[in-house]
């Protein structure tokens, strides 16, 4: 009997061993940084390797841009995906004769893996504009004739600087446990994971003009319309909005003698490209946390669910911003008379990253109408046509008003 009674206490003991190991694992955990968690603050797994440095070649190369408008910024972004090119064609990676002429496509397909090289990094030289008018930029680059790899940080935010660090905005509704928190962490999650390979937030201070409109709230809805109008107001290159909430869960076994309780995260968030209107496939994924508070573990849940669509959007923006395939911009011109209705065709055709132009009509006293295919974007057309003295009515994803000014301006 004394033997059983010992046996019992033992057990119990043990038991309340365990439950304190348990709990302070627990808590411990919470502050583990940058785990990939199942629970939000329960580590899983092993943490990945840390990658071994690939063997490189190191090559030196020139790229060039054209100055358009006295806009440097846009030539030396130019100039230095025309360098990353070079850099891989001089190490002897193989592109394809299409992607040799689109720039941004090379980049594109080198996250996509489509390319079996990438630059890892890069050093800057020198730089500067030419006596032929071209901005030019001479690097010494370490490339590596592999697809690139998803942990190769460094390489990701050199593709994301020279892309011109793609502008977002990121507009959520937000509820856990029932009530709307003082801030976003979804959107401070999606913010600070973004920031940190390059991509730029817009200005808070803008931001609030817009967070409280009806094209905000519709946003939010899922209404790709609204989205887009914020985005070309705002000047961002990516819209991420949505909702995300959170619920109680019951009592989990793992938490049994502890204060411990949990909450489940429920996402649905979208994101848009200004420049084309695609949706961008984010993951929407349902999250588990845990916390001394359902609030607390809502909160958990809520950022692992930002966690988890980083990782993913991180890696999709650079495989559709500015590396679309070719699309068509209808261009309106006004005061255009019909002798320069054909020289107009000709300077259109002979822009970069325009690949056809087809004049729809003319009519006297109503707009000029041509239709554009361009790998580029409406903002870079548009660009051109003020350097040859047409004067920028408006623009949109899709459409260019312009219009032909005073005789002193018309240089052609």
């Amino acid at each position: 009997m004394k033997k059983s009674m010992n046996l019992s206490y033992l057990f119990m003991s043990l038991r309340s061993i365990f439950c304190h190991l348990l709990f302070m694992f627990l808590i411990s955990a919470c502050f583990l940084p940058e785990n990939k968690v199942g629970w939000a603050g329960l580590p899983t797994g092993s943490p990945s390797p840390t990658n071994k440095n690939d063997e490189a070649t190191t090559v030196a190369v020139d790229g060039v841009g054209t100055i358009i408008g006295n806009d440097r910024a846009r030539a030396r972004d130019e100039a230095l995906r025309d360098a990353y090119r070079m850099a891989l064609e001089k190490a002897g990676i193989n592109i394809s004769a299409y992607t040799e002429m689109v720039d941004l496509v090379v980049i594109k397909d080198v996250v996509n893996a489509n390319v079996e090289g990438y630059v890892k990094s890069w050093q800057i030289d020198d730089e500067g504009v030419r006596d032929d008018g071209l901005y030019y930029v001479t690097i010494t680059a370490k490339v590596v004739k592999a697809a690139i790899k998803k942990d190769d940080k460094e390489a990701l935010k050199l593709i994301i600087n020279i892309m011109g660090n793609p502008r977002f905005i990121v507009l959520v509704d937000e509820a856990n446990i029932g009530e709307e928190p003082p801030f976003s962490m979804l959107e401070a999650t999606l913010t600070e994971a973004l920031t940190g390979y390059g991509y730029h937030s817009i200005d808070p201070k803008q931001k609030k003009l817009i967070e409280e409109t009806e094209d905000a709230r519709r946003a939010k809805r899922g209404d790709t319309t609204a989205a887009l109008k914020l985005a070309m107001r705002m000047q961002a290159d990516v819209i991420i909005a949505g909702k995300v909430y959170t619920e109680k869960l019951p009592k989990h076994e793992y938490f049994e003698g502890t204060n411990w309780v949990s909450s489940k995260a429920y996402s649905t968030v979208r994101a848009i490209i200004a420049e084309t209107g695609e949706i961008l496939d984010v993951k929407s994924p349902l999250k588990p946390g845990a916390g001394l508070t359902y609030r607390d573990a809502g909160t958990k849940a809520i950022k692992q669910c930002g966690q988890d669509m980083a990782d993913d959007l991180i890696w999709n923006i650079p495989l559709h911003i500015g590396a679309s395939e070719e699309k068509t911009i209808q261009l309106l011109v006004s005061n255009l008379a019909y002798s320069d209705y054909s020289k107009l065709t000709g300077e259109l055709r002979n822009m970069r990253k325009v690949t056809y132009v087809f004049p729809r009509g003319w009519e006297k006293d109503e707009p000029a109408v041509y239709d554009i295919k361009t790998t580029g974007n409406a903002e870079g057309i548009a660009a051109r046509l003020e350097a040859l003295g047409l004067e920028t009515i408006r623009f949109s994803i899709n459409k260019i008003e312009v219009r032909k000014v005073e005789k002193g301006w018309w240089s052609w």
